[in-house]
C-alpha cells in the first residue's frame, strides 16, 4: 500500500495554473486518497534561464535558426535538476514512489523500481510528429538523454495513447503502459439534464486555444462568417487569445484572452461559457486543445476537430457528437458546423457527448496508476 509519494513537476503543483492544471489535479486525486504528497518544482532557475539563453542559445540559433533548443534542454540544467532530485530523494527517503511529471528527468538510477514518469509526448516524438524533421545536434543530445532517463525507471505513463503505440514500436520500450485520459473540471457536479436543455436553448459556438491554435480560429472564422447568413443570430466565443492576437474583429464573436482556473472570476467566465455553449469547434490540423475538448465533451458538448490520430485513437472514427473535419475536403467545416445546426434540438447529441467521456475522470485515472504500480 502506498502511503508517500514524491513527486516532481516543471512548476508548483499546488497551483491550477502550472501545465493546464494536470500537476494540480494529480496530486489532489492522491492527497484525497489518503496519500502523503511531498511537492517537488524543478521549474528553471529564472536568472540562470535568462543568462543561458542570451549567451548559449543565441550562439546556437545562429547556427540552428529553427533550434528548439534553450536553457531547459541544456546539459546544465539537466545536472542542477539531478542534484535536486538527489538531494529530494535523501530529504523523502520514506517515500513509496517518486514520480516525475516529465519525461526529462528520473532519479539517475537510484530506487528504480520506486520510479515513475508520467507526460504527455517525448521530445523525440515531437519531433516526428509536431515538427516533421530530424533534430539537429543539440536537440538529439537532449533527445538522447531523455531516451536513457526513461531507460531508467520503473514505468512510464504516457498521456496519449498514440504516444504509448509509439514508445512501443519506434522506441522499444517495454515498461510503458497506457492508462487513460481525465478531465481537469474545475467546477464540480452538474446537472445533466438542466445542462442539455440549456444548450438546446443556446446560440453560442466555443473555441478554445492560445495563439499556437490560431490556424484553427481564422479557419473557425471563415466558417462562421459563411453560417451567419443563413444563422444571424448565432456567437462565437473564443478563450484563449484576443482581438489583437486574430487581428480582426467581427460582429457576434467574442474574444476572451487567456482565463485562469486559479481565478475565481475568470473560472466562473470560464465554465458560464462551458455550461451555454452548445458547440464546440477547434480544426487545427493535428492537435486540437485535446484537454479542452474533453471538458466540453463531459459539459455536453458536441464537437468539431480535425480528424487526427490521438482523437480517432481514443474515441473511433464514428460517433454522433463528434464531427470531424479535414483540411482536404473544401468548405469541410462550413459543412459539418450546418449539419450539428440542423440537429441541434436534439436532446441525444448532447446527453451522447457526455456519455463518450464521462468515465475519463481523474479519480480512474490515479486508481488505475495504483494499480499498474
Amino acid at each position: 500500500m502506498i502511503r508517500e509519494i514524491t513527486v516532481f513537476t516543471n512548476g508548483d503543483s499546488s497551483k491550477l495554473n502550472t501545465w493546464s492544471n494536470v500537476p494540480y489535479f494529480f496530486t489532489e486525486t492522491f492527497l484525497k486518497k489518503g496519500v502523503k504528497v511531498n511537492r517537488i518544482d524543478i521549474f528553471p532557475s529564472i536568472v540562470i534561464e535568462k543568462v543561458y539563453n542570451r549567451f548559449l542559445t543565441k550562439y546556437v540559433r545562429r547556427k540552428y535558426p529553427n533550434t528548439t533548443y534553450d536553457y531547459f534542454r541544456s546539459r546544465l540544467h539537466f545536472f542542477l535538476v539531478s542534484s535536486q532530485v538527489l538531494f529530494s530523494m535523501f530529504k523523502y527517503r520514506k517515500s513509496d514512489k517518486f514520480i516525475f511529471l516529465t519525461f526529462s528527468f528520473s532519479t539517475l538510477r537510484y530506487r528504480k523500481s520506486d520510479v515513475i514518469q508520467f507526460g504527455d509526448w517525448t521530445y523525440d516524438y515531437y519531433f516526428k510528429y509536431f515538427l516533421e524533421r530530424d533534430p539537429d545536434i543539440f536537440e538529439k543530445l537532449a533527445v538522447q538523454r531523455e531516451l536513457r532517463q526513461m531507460q531508467n525507471v520503473s514505468v512510464v505513463v504516457p498521456l496519449f495513447k498514440t504516444v504509448h503505440e509509439y514508445m512501443i514500436s519506434s522506441l522499444s520500450m517495454r515498461n510503458v503502459k497506457y492508462l487513460s485520459n481525465f478531465i481537469n473540471n474545475n467546477y464540480g457536479e452538474i446537472d445533466e439534464s438542466e445542462i442539455i436543455q440549456r444548450k438546446i436553448a443556446s446560440n453560442k459556438i466555443l473555441f478554445v486555444g492560445s495563439v499556437k491554435y490560431i490556424d484553427g480560429a481564422i479557419k473557425l472564422l471563415d466558417a462562421f462568417i459563411k453560417i451567419q447568413v443563413k444563422y444571424p443570430d448565432l456567437e462565437l466565443h473564443i478563450i484563449g487569445m484576443s482581438n489583437e492576437d486574430l487581428g480582426i474583429k467581427i460582429e457576434n464573436v467574442f474574444c476572451y484572452g487567456y482565463l485562469s482556473k486559479d481565478n475565481i472570476l475568470q473560472n466562473e467566465m470560464y465554465y458560464s461559457l462551458f455550461l451555454d455553449s452548445m458547440l464546440y469547434v477547434n480544426p487545427t490540423p493535428k492537435w486540437s486543445a485535446f484537454s479542452a475538448t474533453i471538458e466540453a465533451m463531459y459539459y455536453c458538448m458536441p464537437v468539431v476537430v480535425e480528424r487526427y490520430p490521438e482523437f480517432i485513437a481514443l474515441f473511433g472514427e464514428r460517433n454522433d457528437s463528434i464531427f470531424y473535419s479535414s483540411s482536404d475536403t473544401p468548405h469541410s467545416l462550413h459543412t459539418l458546423m450546418l449539419k450539428f445546426l440542423e440537429r441541434r434540438k436534439d436532446a441525444y447529441l448532447y446527453q451522447n457527448a457526455r456519455n463518450t467521456v464521462q468515465h475519463h475522470t481523474w479519480g480512474n485515472f490515479i486508481d488505475n496508476l495504483l494499480l499498474s504500480i
